[in-house]
Order: structure tokens, then C-alpha cells, then sequence
């Protein structure tokens, strides 16, 4: 019989499993760097896991968005709030793609 403890840790397990099968998923701390990468982050950029890990997020910079693009979104996060927004990267080959993104201001515990 499994334990309270236990279906909770499955019932997340799958959860995180249907997400990134549908979304490209990064986690990064306050600094911006890159603590998690899921496989489908991995696929349309061209980088391995490995590569990303550790690395600031302005790995993927496009150069396409302004100072201020940043800033406002920054504000937004910093606010609490989430930031929802169509923004360009470049992947590793330097071919640029867009995503509609969906950042999420977490809470350290």
C-alpha cells in the first residue's frame, strides 16, 4: 500500500512529466542562471542539457529585444507578478526562434 507521502511524490512526478511534454521549461535562480532545463528546451535550441546548466539565461539572447523589454518584465517579476509575452532566442546554430513565454516568479522556501 502506498503512503500518503508517496502518491503525492507520484502525483508530482507525473505532473512534471506531462509539463514537459508540452512546454519548454527553464528554471533559473534570482541571478538568472539556468538550474533546470527540460528536454523540449533542449530540442528547439540545440543545446545539451549539460550546456545549459549553470549558464545565464542570456545564453539565448536574440538581440532583438531592447533594454527596456527587459526591464519591464524584470519589474513585473520583482512586482510578484507573472510575465506572459512572445519573445525571441537564438539557438545554438544561431538560427533564431520565437516562443510564447510564460515566466513565473517563484518564492524561495
Amino acid at each position: 500500500m502506498m503512503s500518503t507521502v508517496n502518491r503525492s511524490l507520484q502525483a508530482l512526478a507525473d505532473q512534471k512529466f506531462a509539463l514537459d511534454q508540452h512546454a519548454i521549461v527553464t528554471i533559473t535562480n534570482c541571478q538568472g542562471t539556468i538550474t533546470y532545463a527540460n528536454e523540449q528546451l533542449c530540442k528547439i535550441s540545440g543545446y545539451s542539457v549539460e550546456e545549459i546548466i549553470d549558464r545565464n539565461v542570456n545564453i539565448f539572447d536574440s538581440g532583438l529585444h531592447d533594454k527596456h523589454f527587459f526591464n519591464a518584465i524584470a519589474q513585473n517579476l520583482k512586482a510578484g507578478r507573472v510575465w506572459q509575452g512572445e519573445m525571441s532566442h537564438r539557438a545554438k546554430d544561431g538560427h533564431i526562434f520565437w516562443v510564447n513565454t510564460t515566466i513565473v516568479p517563484l518564492k524561495d522556501s
